[in-house]
């Protein structure tokens, strides 16, 4: 299993443009310190690189002159907002990246490479590097309300992760991207389409065939509990996506692997999509 994720605020993403102003950094110092808020909010594992004080923040203004030089024009409230986002960051040495961690970078400006500086790509990093980081279903399951926020998962986690066919480390990117495609594409395209017209164009968007169970009768088999004991809700997941390919080179068979879930339609102000299985067919 490889290290978890790393942020990294690399010299490269200090460097300004040469067309870089003032207020432009104002806005990207801003939107940094938000960014910063929320990855410390998450416990996520960030350092800073060593080389970032002599990058040009501005054309000809190095990052240590502009946070510690009081004759470089450089105002005090960026200043201090600048400076205490990179003073409180670890810095990054060998023992970071012995284990070949996952690295995105951020800062102000995007460099080469991967780079992250709000929730929306910072998640997008989070899900791509999940399944190379290998983690155990249990593992999994804890990391969903971080990485995929309007999901809810039932009671039947992680033990249904383990029904897979072809096994659970095998399907994983698969599972990944069908929870990815669940997150981002299927309530802005179900919108107030009838549930069976927009499940076909949820398949178009997702690439994974999705449809309603047809038979009412397999509602018992197919209602799961969610939350507590003490606040548990049971809800019916008719509707499901066929995970019915493998992501192995060459490997032709067909899998029977669903995702049932409830998009609570029905419900206009909805934005929690709830998870009743993922692992076989039932």
């Amino acid at each position: 299993m490889r290290a978890a994720p790393l942020i990294v605020h690399t010299a490269g993403a200090y460097q300004g443009p040469s067309s870089a102003t003032l207020l432009e950094i104002e806005a990207r110092v801003a939107a940094l310190e938000s960014f910063d808020r929320l990855l410390r909010d998450r416990s996520e594992a960030v350092r800073r690189e060593d080389g970032i004080h002599y990058a040009e923040i501005l054309p000809g203004l190095e990052v240590w002159r502009a946070l510690y030089d009081r004759g470089s024009g450089f105002p005090p409230d960026l200043q201090r907002a600048l400076g205490s986002i990179l003073d409180r960051t670890q810095m990054l040495d060998d023992s970071d990246l012995a284990a070949t961690p996952p690295i995105a970078q951020t800062g102000l400006w995007p460099p080469a490479g991967r780079f992250v500086c709000d929730e929306l790509e910072w998640l997008a990093f989070r899900r791509d590097t999940l399944v190379d980081c290998g983690v155990t279903p249990e593992t999994f399951c804890k990391q969903v309300a971080t990485i995929f926020p309007s999901l809810v998962l039932s009671s039947e986690f992680p033990k249904c992760l383990e029904t897979l066919e072809g096994g659970f480390e095998m399907f994983m990117p698969v599972v990944v991207r069908a929870l990815t495609a669940l997150e981002t594409r299927l309530l802005p395209t179900l919108g107030n389409l009838p549930i069976v017209d927009g499940l076909k164009q949820f398949t178009a968007a997702s690439g994974f065939s999705t449809t309603m169970e047809g038979s009412a009768e397999r509602n018992e088999a197919l209602t799961f509990a969610f939350g507590s004991d003490q606040a548990q809700r049971r809800l019916v997941c008719a509707p499901h996506m066929k995970l019915d390919t493998s992501p192995m080179s060459g490997d032709t068979r067909h899998y029977y692997n669903r995702i049932y879930f409830n998009p609570h339609q029905d419900d206009p102000d909805a934005v929690r999509i709830h998870v009743g299985h993922v692992g076989c067919h039932l």
